[in-house]
């Protein structure tokens, strides 16, 4: 098996292919009521030409999973360097990133597993990305002014708490609306609220 990176455009086309089908397959399936024969079947392919891409199930969640976290890094980026205020921006961040999880997942019967199902190297993956989200989200507020410090602080608790709002929320309405009050909130009322602590 070659990866991703030394694929011909012809067989780089497949790949994604694949992934793009087998994104689809899991979450109807859930990971572990998916298998080998059903990606094959749902992309069209050979169950031995999917097997030429990926030695097993478990590879191919892992790429599918590594797809998404890029998606999720593209769509915190891109609002993160739209216009408007530190808060409007970490607030559209946010709900793109949660978002996307929604619009994958959210109807899903299988989503806790999914999200849950992670390799070692998927967990860093996603480890690494939250960790990323949270020093751009603490580079905008640093961008308005905040020191450094309570600008990391801050946008840790943001980027927490709208974690907990997005497991939490029935509807991608209700966490989109819920992170904005949250973003609001916290960003009006700082990182540690030692003002109110006398």
């Amino acid at each position: 098996m070659t990866s991703a990176q030394e694929l011909s455009p012809l067989k780089a086309a497949r790949r994604d292919k694949i992934l793009e089908i087998a994104e689809i397959v899991f979450v109807e399936n859930g990971f572990r009521g998916t298998t080998m024969e059903q990606i094959a079947k749902a992309v069209s392919m050979s169950k031995v030409t999917v097997y030429g891409y990926f030695k097993d199930k478990d590879a191919v969640f892992d790429a599918v999973s590594d797809r998404v976290a890029t998606r999720l890094e593209a769509a915190v980026e891109e609002a993160l360097q739209a216009g408007g205020t530190a808060e409007e921006r970490i607030s559209s961040a946010l709900v793109a990133k949660h978002g996307i999880i929604f619009d994958l997942v959210g109807d899903s019967p299988f989503a806790k597993e999914l999200i849950s199902t992670k390799s070692r190297s998927i967990e860093d993956r996603f480890t690494a990305l939250d960790r990323a989200i949270t020093a751009r989200l603490a580079d905008v507020l640093a961008s308005e002014g905040r020191p450094g410090e309570e600008a990391r602080r801050l946008a840790h608790l943001v980027f927490s708490a709208s974690l907990g709002i997005a497991n939490a929320s029935a509807s991608k309405d209700e966490m989109r609306r819920d992170v904005s009050r949250l973003v609001q909130a916290m960003c009006q009322h700082g990182a540690t609220g030692e003002a109110d602590s006398g």
